[in-house]
């Protein structure tokens, strides 16, 4: 049903995995290396003549990896369990060339950072944990469902992972790779099920404990029907600490505020500073729970259907970031010894922290204002059905989903940064964004295939999508009524109460588009292939924005409103080229491709006539594409797997998520051209029966290819707010990364029936920016992400008769920070630096019974 993806060597040896990835009897070690196919992942020819290889569906055909004519890293559903990939992050870690920035389970702003090959001009801030505009250059598939979201990877047959761009065949929004998470479908052939049970310990100072229960029942409804049901509950214990929370008078001192005046330090003086409360210990929690059903039905030999229903649900209290090198002490992001903007002082005062002694940071410490606490549900509704028509086969996939997040964002430092002198009159500034981000779509593909072993195959579609965004931030300044009431005497919307802004930003996306990919196999060995996607999109956005605080100066009208629309249509093709040639051996294949990428264009939110108003030049960003040119070889070399690729790659008008210069405003710009070249290695395989290894390894070098400015209006002047120079590096981009999984596995003596597997794995990222450097003067730089290496071992007991299985494991175990991204700019003042850490060394037990 669905993907028969197990060949007969690989299905014995499957049938028998434990949990933890090892077998309940006996496994040689080349069956071992096929089940592996390397954390670090394989991507080449079988690894004896007598083993055949897992079967993917890259090419919407069932194929070995081998035989995939471009570069293809796949992680088994055994060397996910054996490496503990249980998130999104851990994936990147272990793919060498997959960027990832890792802001733990709340993603707040549903982003996807992913990056392969170098290819993005996005910084590492995760935009603040606000939604961004434009699409991800790495599109994201859970089974056909072009979806991404901080996914539990739990019962996944494996992942794929494509290298390039895929546009011919998954969608024009791959500019350079696509992920797709292939979940197990139903087994009319036989019940199973697993259930497993994980505890850990949380080293670096935590309290905390890791713990979760996760599994599956696979139940046979007649010969011809199953039902899956897998699911599971996997809370994270935290290691964040929050030093300097600041206490807030119960919220009854204002009209429509969520939380009350910040709470002075004197009583008797309006003016003193914050009353910060204790240090909140592990504060960064996160509770998981997810579901996933599935019915399979064989209608009859000729018609498959599968239908699922995929539901998750996030609570995360706060990000996973510090700011260890806060020195604490008397700061203001402003200074103003003289307030001219608040008659009720006297004397000086520093402002907007009213002269609070702020506690330093230690590591894992983040001086936040208040907690930042992220919700999160999405559900996944599929239909996959399958159609044997005799000269070809027939799929169609039909998807709905809906994905809705509620994030808590303090922007205190930021706004206290830019715009304190404004709201000089408020001695304790504090500024909480309560966000909603609401996402829909809708997706249709079908796909006719032509029966393999003619000279001429083809994959032949037509596709169709439409998503819905509905994000929208109310913005509050607690105290903003009553220190204004005071100062001047009125308050202009005093119906509004401290809400200092509201914005909301609506946009409709459709894609319809013909697709197709025809290989002549001019000879046994070689082949030659030729794709091409045409689409039609529209993209539309209406925006709203209110400042009640400064009413017609800020907007349209008394109430400080703006509403923008924009829309942008684009018809145009991406194609690809390719060709392999066997050699003689038929352990050798070579292969060179040409393929292009796209990525939709749109319209920016931006205001065009006010005091904030954006050029209008900005109004439309225009699609960016890709042309990548890759030459490979991959096979087998005495027994061990092998692939090797080089690529280069040229990116036409990248687009990059930046801010207008007025209002700061989120738009997307573009820019001229940038390039990335590089290679990437994978050796696999087995020494022995009982030793298993995989190797990976990829250089990138990306830059900006010619030099370029973005411009807008400043109140009246033209000013650049992104400017940068041929030869900068593109963020995100380790210029070397390494990865190696180790297994050993072997028979107890002394305990007849029982097998004991040691694993070992590793990777190594060197340094990136997290920014593209800036010309403009004044402006903030990107600072440098120190590389790090993360490393994890287990060791795993089986036994046979009673399925049962269990592993100690230390992940982390050199307690790395490895930062991922943050915020570092002085545009957030002394205080509001950010950087997303790591999770610490963790100690845990894992037990697994399996029927």
């Amino acid at each position: 049903m669905g993907d028969r993806t197990r060949t007969k060597a690989n299905q014995t040896a499957l049938d028998a995995v434990g949990p933890a990835g090892a077998s309940l009897r006996r496994i040689t070690g080349r069956q071992r290396a096929v089940l592996l196919l390397g954390a670090a992942t394989a991507s080449s020819a079988s690894l004896a003549e007598a083993i055949e290889e897992v079967l993917v569906t890259a090419t919407r055909r069932e194929a070995a990896v081998s035989d995939i004519p471009y570069n293809i890293s796949v992680v088994s559903d055994a060397a996910l369990a054996e490496s503990r990939i249980n998130e999104v992050g851990d994936l990147a870690r272990y793919i060498a060339g997959l960027s990832f920035v890792d802001t733990g389970p709340a993603n707040a702003g549903r982003n996807n950072s992913f990056a392969l090959r170098g290819i993005t001009g996005d910084d590492t801030t995760n935009n603040g944990g606000f939604p961004v505009a434009s699409v991800a250059p790495v599109s994201v598939y859970i089974g056909e469902t072009p979806l991404f979201l901080p996914l539990q990877i739990k019962d996944i047959e494996r992942v794929e992972v494509l290298r390039g761009p895929q546009g011919t065949l998954y969608g024009s929004g791959s500019l350079a790779g696509t992920i797709r998470f292939i979940p197990k479908n139903p087994d009319p052939s036989a019940f199973s099920a697993e259930v497993t049970g994980d505890m850990a310990s949380v080293a670096s100072g935590s309290d905390d404990m890791n713990w979760g229960v996760s599994g599956f029942i696979n139940a046979p409804i007649g010969e011809r029907a199953a039902l899956r049901i897998s699911g599971g509950y996997q809370h994270w214990g935290g290691f964040i600490d929050l030093s300097n929370l600041v206490a807030f008078d119960d919220p009854s001192t204002a009209v429509n505020s969520p939380i009350g005046i910040p709470t002075a330090a004197d009583p008797n003086n309006i003016n003193s500073g914050f009353v910060l409360l204790p240090e909140k210990k592990d504060a960064n929690d996160a509770d998981i729970w997810h579901v996933r059903t599935a019915f399979g039905l064989e209608v009859s030999d000729s018609l498959s259907l599968v239908f699922s229903y995929f539901h998750q649900e996030d609570e995360v209290d706060n990000k996973q970031a510090d700011f260890r090198d806060f020195e604490g002490g008397v700061i203001d992001h402003l200074p103003a010894p003289i307030n001219p903007y608040s008659p009720n002082t006297a004397g000086p005062i520093d402002y907007p922290t009213g002269g609070t002694v702020f506690r330093p940071s230690a590591d894992f410490d983040l001086p936040i204002y208040l907690e930042e606490p992220s919700s999160r549900d999405t559900d996944l509704f599929s239909l996959e059905l399958d159609a044997d028509l005799g000269f070809a086969s027939l799929a169609s996939s039909t998807s709905y989903y809906e994905d809705n997040q509620d994030p808590v964002i303090d922007v205190s430092a930021g706004i206290a940064q830019a715009f304190g002198a404004f709201y000089g009159f408020i001695p304790r500034l504090v500024d909480i964004d309560l966000t909603q981000n609401n996402l829909k779509g809708f997706a249709q593909e079908l796909r006719l295939v032509s029966k393999s072993g003619k000279t001429v195959d083809y994959v032949v579609g037509a596709y169709y999508q439409n998503v819905k965004t509905d994000d929208s931030t109310i913005q509050y300044i607690p105290g903003q009524t009553f220190y204004d009431s005071i100062s001047f005497g009125f308050h202009a919307n005093p119906q509004l109460g401290d809400i200092n802004f509201i914005t909301r930003n609506a946009s409709d996306f459709d894609d319809f588009a013909l697709f197709g990919e025809v290989t002549w196999h001019l000879t046994d060995k070689w082949q030659a292939t030729a794709g091409v996607r045409a689409f039609w999109q529209d993209f539309s956005v209406e925006t709203f924005s209110q400042l009640p605080y400064c009413g017609s100066f800020c907007g349209d009208n008394s109430l400080g409103d703006t509403v923008v629309n924009g829309k942008s249509s684009v018809n145009d093709q991406i194609f690809k080229i390719n060709t392999s040639y066997q050699f003689a051996d038929d352990q050798t294949m070579a292969y060179f491709t040409v393929a292009e990428g796209f990525r939709r264009g749109g319209a920016n939110g931006i205001p065009l006539a006010g005091p904030f108003a954006a050029s209008p030049e900005l109004l439309l960003y225009e699609p960016d594409e890709t042309t990548n040119y890759e030459i490979g070889l991959k096979g087998n070399l005495g027994g061990q797997g092998y692939s090797v690729a080089a690529f280069y790659i040229d990116w036409e008008n990248l687009q990059v998520n930046d801010s207008a210069a007025a209002g700061g405003y989120d738009l997307v710009a573009n820019g001229t051209k940038a390039r990335s070249q590089g290679f990437e290695a994978e050796l696999y395989g087995a020494l022995g029966e009982s030793f298993s290894y995989s190797l990976s390894y990829a250089y990138i070098d990306a830059q900006i290819d010619d030099s370029f400015q973005v411009l807008d209006n400043f109140f009246g002047d033209i000013v650049p707010i992104i400017s940068t120079s041929k030869g900068d590096p593109l963020p995100n981009t380790s210029k070397n990364s390494f990865s190696v999984a180790l297994n050993y596995d072997h028979a107890l003596p002394m305990l007849p029936g029982w097998n004991v597997l040691w694993h070992v794995n590793g990777s190594y990222r060197s340094d990136a920016e997290s920014g593209l450097v800036s010309l403009i003067p004044g402006d903030p730089q990107p600072f440098t992400i120190e590389g790090f290496s993360v490393w994890d071992a287990s060791v795993g007991f089986r036994n046979e008769g009673k399925r049962l299985s269990a592993s100690v494991y230390v992940d982390n175990i050199f307690d790395e920070r490895a930062v991922t991204g943050g915020v570092a700019s002085a545009n957030v003042g002394p205080r509001g630096r950010y950087f997303f850490v790591g999770r610490p060394r963790t100690v845990g037990l894992q037990v697994t019974y399996r029927l």
